[in-house]
């Protein structure tokens, strides 16, 4: 999806599920600040003070032009230059395949992926601005309010579970996520008397390069799927299914007639 989503594709979610997406992200960011804990004091700065009047549509076709690598272009008649699903829309669904990766694993999120995710938001973020010519001021609380929530009431088993989950180590909240995230957002804060649009059009340019952030996520998709298990059938076909003994395995094979 993320590949493909500059055009409608069939990678592109209905837009129910699109909707239910937005949704979710919203009410993430809704409840990772209304708790009783530190999370409520955290600082998302107001962006919006930095836009001014600008050619939108030439930063557009700047950013655009640089986003993909892997998949087409975006048609210069198609919607403005705005792809058909947004980074900020995908976030809850990159933080449920990594939780599920995890916890798969049973280990712990690394700094490797922390700055992965931080650069997610900050790419986010960012796109709101330049490709979507988002005016809200909620944007960085949409695309950063991810981090341990201890008082998080999502039922065990469930996405936000496990995402919420996925940030706790063994006895604290995983260390440097804060920080890292705080980073990333600072980052696209522009200094005194640069217009928001220019600052953030050269920061995806040199510091949180595009086709940098493009490449470190189809690697970490492209490890993950590696990752993973064989399908059943392809494991019984080389005689070997993992987590079973061999005796077990003939015993399978003899049920299901393949010996």
């Amino acid at each position: 999806m993320f590949t493909k989503r500059s055009a409608p594709a069939e990678a592109t979610p209905p837009g129910p599920i699109l909707q239910n997406l937005r949704h979710r992200r919203e009410e993430q960011a809704v409840s990772f600040r209304s708790g009783d804990n530190e999370l409520a004091t955290i600082e998302f700065p107001d962006l919006t003070g930095y836009l001014t009047p600008l050619n939108v549509m030439e930063v557009k076709k700047t950013h655009i032009g640089q986003l993909s690598t892997a998949g087409s272009k975006m048609s210069e008649t198609h919607d403005l230059f705005r792809p058909a699903i947004s980074l900020l829309d995908t976030i809850p669904l990159f933080m449920a395949v990594s939780a599920a990766q995890i916890l798969m694993q049973e280990g712990t999120i690394t700094e490797t992926w922390m700055r992965l995710a931080a650069g997610y938001m900050a790419h986010a973020a960012a796109e709101q601005y330049l490709v979507y010519g988002s005016q809200r001021q909620e944007v960085l609380q949409e695309a950063f309010s991810w981090g341990f929530d201890p008082e998080c009431s999502a039922e065990e088993g469930t996405n936000n579970f496990q995402i919420n989950a996925m940030f706790w180590g063994v006895d604290a909240a995983v260390d440097g996520w804060d920080r890292i995230r705080d980073e990333h957002m600072q980052a696209l804060i522009p200094p005194a008397g640069v217009d928001l649009q220019v600052h953030l059009g050269r920061l995806m340019a040199n510091d949180l390069s595009i086709a940098e952030f493009e490449r470190r996520l189809i690697d970490f998709l492209d490890k993950m799927l590696m990752g993973q298990s064989k399908p059943l059938l392809l494991q019984m076909e080389s005689g070997k299914v993992d987590g079973l003994p061999r005796k077990d395995i003939k015993r399978l094979f003899e049920a299901i007639s393949m010996i």
